[in-house]
Order: C-alpha cells, then sequence, then structure tokens
C-alpha cells in the first residue's frame, strides 16, 4: 500500500521508504526508536539527527539533552542503514544497558539482505575498523578491533539476482 507521503507499507507492519523516525516502544526508563536512512544517530556528520528530534519530542528526561551520555542513545547504525535504536530514558537506565552490553548480557542482533550467496560455514568476522569524520570507514591493520558473528539463514533466486538473508550479532568495535 502505497501512502501520501510517498512511503509504503510493507506486509510485515513496517514502512518502507520512511522519512521520519518513529517510536516504537516507550517505556518508564527507555525508547526505543525506528531510525530511517539518511539519519545519523548523535554526531553532527548530516542535517537530520535522531538526537536533534528525541530532543523536540519534548521528552522529560535530562539525559536526551546531555552529549557526554550520548544523549541517551545506547548505539548506533550507519546513516543509510534503518533499523532500531534504543535510548535510555534515565542515567540510571543508560549505565545499567551499557554494562549489560558490556558484558554480554544483550547483545546487538541484525537482519540483513545480502546480494548473493553467503556460505552457511561463514560464521565469524574479525577486523580491525577504522574512521575518521569525513573519510569512508577502512577496515584493515588500524583501528579498533571488531568481532561479528554471522548466520546464513535462506538463500533465495529472485529473477536472476540470489540473495542472502543473514543475522549478525555485533559483539566488539
Amino acid at each position: 500500500e502505497h501512502l501520501s507521503d510517498g512511503t509504503a507499507n510493507h506486509p510485515s507492519g513496517t514502512t518502507i521508504g520512511m522519512r521520519e523516525p518513529k517510536r516504537n516502544l516507550d517505556m518508564h526508563d527507555s525508547l526505543v526508536v525506528l531510525k530511517p536512512p539518511g539519519w545519523e544517530v548523535r554526531d553532527d556528520n548530516t542535517g537530520k539527527q535522531l538526537s536533534s528530534w528525541i530532543q523536540a519530542m519534548e521528552v522529560k528526561c535530562p539525559i536526551v539533552h546531555d552529549s557526554t551520555s550520548q544523549y541517551g542513545f545506547i548505539h548506533r547504525i550507519d546513516v543509510p542503514n534503518s533499523g532500531l535504536i534504543l535510548a535510555a530514558k534515565s542515567y540510571e537506565a543508560f549505565w545499567h544497558i551499557k554494562m549489560q552490553l558490556a558484558v554480554g548480557l544483550s547483545v546487538r542482533e541484525y537482519a540483513i539482505i545480502c546480494h548473493g550467496w553467503v556460505a552457511p560455514s561463514l560464521c565469524r568476522s574479525e577486523a580491525s575498523v577504522y574512521w575518521r569524520a569525513d573519510e569512508p570507514t577502512e577496515s584493515g591493520s588500524r583501528g579498533k578491533a571488531s568481532t561479528t558473528h554471522l548466520g546464513a539463514r535462506k538463500h533465495v533466486v529472485k529473477q536472476i539476482d540470489a540473495l542472502t538473508l543473514m543475522v549478525v550479532s555485533i559483539r566488539t568495535g
């Protein structure tokens, strides 16, 4: 179903081509926001900042105005990507969730679609990741060590394209 703002509803209930963030879940101590492509969580490298959007929502929590606590955001995803972002509404919740991530009690998992066939035997990727504000992200000999766990879940052929549905879990980086 195509909507008047140029977006479309997918049968799964998600919005394709959305232009504005959406509050998906609002709990007493945290908030889950659906970030659309083109938006940045908090680093002021683009004009569309999720941190500014959450402040404009009049969330009455001091942490959403505090850059030293990442405006309450627990994690980020790249600007071209869309996905769910977790934000704390209190300092206590922020540090509690960060501790859970640090000790492995919580993990970040993503569903992605890759062009081509990904071998089911590919289950781990390790690389050093380096990033500077005005340059593309690089992997190689310099940067922060990163480990990602991968799992091919389904292979699909659509017309002449081969696709792989994967679950990706970022453990470090």
